[in-house]
């Protein structure tokens, strides 16, 4: 059996095993159902005062200073999740991490989901949704594509394109601007527009025919691109067509998960976070295994491997941690004659109590 499958299964069935297996008297109902870890942030944003975070243990919601964490139980398809975004009905589009790449638009004040798409593919990379047009970046195997969706009476599954020009390689990032689809591709950034038909490769054209870099993040604002390859940044005019490379006094070894942000443009480098003005380049943060970012009131907020990383404007910053086990996949499990659970895995051992995780 596939190793992946077989690690799905045991995830599943010490589940299983938990829930029923959990002395009830010792807890209260909802507090333990789930048991997942939402420790790892795969991708963050913000709804209004509302934080929203897809982990490897379920949909995370940040609500008046208090988390909490939605699962399968509370109707999702999937726990390990690796992209959000929301629509222009405030609801939340998620996707799955390999090897399960579903897709589904949730309410999460009704805890219900709207619509589920498993179309079998390995992982839903991005979400990008431009009032009723959503666009996903997948990953099927190998390949790497864009979906399209449509908003009409309802949210309807339009077309995939997986075809690119073959000195392209393959798609790492994207972005949409107006009719205007931009991909960062192993061999620089190209684009097609979306009233031509796109399944063609040879609708796909270079904006830089001079640069020929691996794209690794990027974002849009207005009419302004900017984008990294792994040790450089550029902007780029989407009226005018110019560019030209912004220059960083620090070296960059893997520059991604560019934000354009309200005071400067935020990325990552491996455990490095940094900012970039018109005046100043920063090193906010080193310490941490960083993921994508939002804003919100004038925070910056990251996602990490261990949890969620504030900044305010003065660049002091600040990490959240949540009460659960360092992982959700145990590869042992007991419980002792006082009720207590503990559960071992290659990271240690975690032991849950009414009172919640604790972690050796």
């Amino acid at each position: 059996m596939n190793s992946n499958v077989m690690h799905h299964l045991l995830k599943v069935f010490i589940s299983i095993i938990l829930f029923f297996s959990f002395p009830q008297p010792q807890v209260r109902v909802g507090e333990w159902k789930a048991l997942t870890s939402p420790l790892d942030v795969r991708d963050v944003i913000n709804l209004g005062d509302i934080i929203y975070g897809a982990t490897k243990g379920g949909l995370l919601q940040i609500k008046n200073g208090v988390y909490t964490t939605f699962t399968t139980i509370e109707g999702l398809s999937g726990v390990d999740l690796s992209s959000i975004a929301v629509d222009n009905e405030s609801n939340l589009w998620i996707g799955g991490e390999s090897p399960f790449g579903f897709l589904q638009i949730y309410n999460p004040d009704q805890k219900a989901s709207l619509a589920s798409y498993d179309f079998g593919l390995t992982a839903i990379l991005d979400i990008k949704i431009q009032e009723t047009v959503a666009w996903v970046l997948f990953k099927d195997g190998q390949d790497t594509g864009i979906m399209k969706f449509i908003h009409g009476q309802g949210w309807e599954y339009r077309d995939s394109y997986r075809n690119y020009p073959e000195e392209a390689g393959a798609i790492h990032c994207f972005a949409v601007h107006d009719s205007t689809v931009i991909v960062g591709m192993t061999n620089g950034l190209y684009a097609g527009q979306v009233s031509e038909n796109l399944k063609d490769p040879n609708r796909w054209s270079s904006l830089i025919p001079d640069l020929n870099l691996d794209i690794t993040s990027m974002d849009l604002a207005d009419e302004l691109l900017v984008f990294t390859s792994k040790t450089r940044l550029f902007e780029y005019s989407m009226n005018g067509g110019s560019w030209n490379e912004i220059e960083f006094s620090y070296s960059l070894e893997d520059a991604d998960d560019l934000l354009i942000g309200s005071n400067g443009y935020w990325f990552t480098d491996g455990n490095k976070l940094y900012r970039k003005t018109g005046s100043s380049d920063v090193l906010v943060e080193d310490r941490y295994e960083l993921s994508r970012m939002t804003q919100q009131l004038g925070q910056t907020i990251a996602g990490l491997k261990t949890g969620l990383l504030f900044i305010d404007q003065s660049d002091n910053v600040s990490r959240l941690m949540f009460n659960a086990p360092v992982t959700g996949g145990f590869s042992a499990i007991t419980v002792l004659d006082d009720g207590r659970l503990v559960g071992g895995s290659t990271h240690g051992v975690s032991i849950y109590s009414g009172e919640g995780w604790r972690n050796i």
